[in-house]
């Protein structure tokens, strides 16, 4: 019986919220055509410039479902639509933002016009929820020719694989990513490029664009970076003086691949040791015995480590807090399960436009979440 009546109240509000929203709007629009004419209805003045020419129906989206409008008109003059901000207009704006944060916390284009009509009484099609979110590219544009404040002290870069659909089929592209960190540990996503790989030339492009928008890395302590030889290639004729750490959880999936899967867990066990040590002195130290012990049964992973364990440690140069946030590229990932999980309903990319609006809302939203939370 209770929810029965809290049922009842509250459509019963939003009945009222909305004839008292279709009331105000008409009101306005009435006092445009008045002032237009220079004459309130059915009243006779020596002024009037115009006459009126009765009403037309016009539909109107709100918060509160469909309003159908009475749309007062004079013979003379402009619809008074555009006066009060509704020309061209089918939808109260607040809804369009609902579109986009519905659809961006994915639901399927499709899928939005039932949450929509749930909401408002009122489904919108799949057409109307992709021109909602094709409005984004000015927003797009704007990130990406932003201006970037050279206050970063950490660079993390990393490239990630996402599919498209094209005309030959699916395919893979690449999506370089570049994030920054500041001396009080905000993080934020700088920017990112959607290119077909990790050459240097593109990662070149990629950086050398950052760095005329400002990002000159006069603050910069440390670039972290996977493997990767065309994004090493090009830090060195952009940054060549700031030091470089290599991804350890990029080199450790490496390492492990070259073990024996019988004795796998165990060696991996005993490596991940270095991430206790408190020195670097300590850290190699222990990297050596390990690779003492392991040498026979794992040669090629033992070699695999060796030969880039300089470049693994160097974030125990950096303050010790910072540690763990600089030894890896996992903040990139982490934030491309976001990615991922946005893009299960339609599982590929249409095209290039969709995934940029897609991966500018998405990074839009940790630089906010960032920005009230630093960790």
């Amino acid at each position: 019986m209770r929810l029965e009546i809290k049922s009842m109240f509250h459509v019963e509000a939003e009945e009222r919220s909305r004839e008292h929203l279709k009331l105000m709007m008409e009101g306005a629009m009435h006092e445009v055509v008045a002032l237009q004419v220079q004459a309130e209805r059915y009243e006779r003045t020596s002024g009037r410039r115009d006459v009126r020419n009765g009403v037309y129906r016009r539909s109107f989206l709100s918060r509160y479902g469909l309003l159908e409008l009475d749309v007062p008109r004079a013979r003379g003059c402009e619809s008074p639509m555009r006066e009060v901000g509704l020309a061209y207009v089918r939808r109260e704006p607040q809804l369009d933002r609902m579109i986009k944060l519905v659809f961006f916390n994915g639901v399927s284009t499709r899928d939005v016009g039932r949450v929509l009509e749930a909401l408002t009484g009122h489904c919108v099609s799949a057409s109307t929820v992709s021109a909602v979110t094709a409005k984004m590219e000015a927003e797009v544009r704007a990130f990406h020719s932003r201006r970037v404040a050279d206050r970063y002290v950490y660079l993390i870069l990393d490239g990630v694989r996402v599919r498209f659909r094209t005309a030959a089929g699916a395919t893979h592209k690449l999506v370089l990513c570049a994030v920054g960190m500041t001396a009080d540990g905000r993080k934020e996503f700088i920017d990112f490029l959607i290119t077909t790989s990790e050459s240097e030339s593109n990662w070149q492009s990629f950086l050398t664009d950052l760095f005329y928008r400002g990002l000159e890395g006069k603050s910069l302590r440390l670039v972290v970076t996977d493997g990767n030889r065309g994004v090493i290639n090009a830090l060195g004729g952009l940054y060549p003086r700031v030091p470089r750490q290599r991804c350890c959880a990029h080199k450790m999936r490496n390492v492990a691949s070259k073990v024996p899967r019988s004795i796998q867990k165990e060696c991996m066990g005993e490596l991940k040791a270095i991430y206790g040590a408190r020195t670097r002195r300590e850290a190699a130290g222990i990297a050596r015995a390990w690779a003492k012990r392991w040498r026979r049964t794992a040669p090629a992973a033992v070699s695999c480590l060796m030969q880039d364990l300089d470049d693994m440690l160097v974030y125990m140069d950096m303050p010790e807090k910072d540690w763990k946030k600089v030894r890896t590229t996992n903040t990139i990932e982490r934030e491309f399960r976001e990615v991922r999980r946005r893009i299960r309903p339609m599982t590929i990319f249409a095209n290039t436009r969709s995934c940029d609006r897609i991966l500018v809302a998405v990074f839009n939203k940790a630089n906010m979440r960032w920005r009230k939370n630093p960790s």
